[in-house]
């Protein structure tokens, strides 16, 4: 059974629907592997159409991806959702 995604206030998004064509996968990953450096404790949510997936952060542990379908890695999101619109909000 699809799992929903609770929505997250639009504020204070990091960053909030950054298109991965503009803002490429390989800066996305860069950013958030040097916020997981400082300790981010954040949500990341992916869209492209109807899909998603949502990655959380807490100490800067990952504490794991999901879609729609269930639990899913970094690099499978990254290959499934190649034009995604990505966005980064704080806890």
């Amino acid at each position: 059974m699809p799992q929903p995604r609770l929505p997250l206030p639009p504020a204070p998004a990091v960053y909030s629907g950054l298109h991965t064509d503009h803002y490429p996968w390989t800066e996305v990953t860069t950013d958030l592997l040097t916020r997981q450096g400082q300790g981010l404790s954040a949500v990341f949510d992916a869209q492209q159409g109807p899909h998603w997936a949502r990655f959380v952060w807490v100490g800067g542990a990952l504490r794991g991806g999901f879609t729609a379908g269930g639990e899913v890695g970094w690099p499978q999101a990254m290959a499934g959702l190649p034009r995604a619109r990505v966005s980064l909000t704080p806890l």
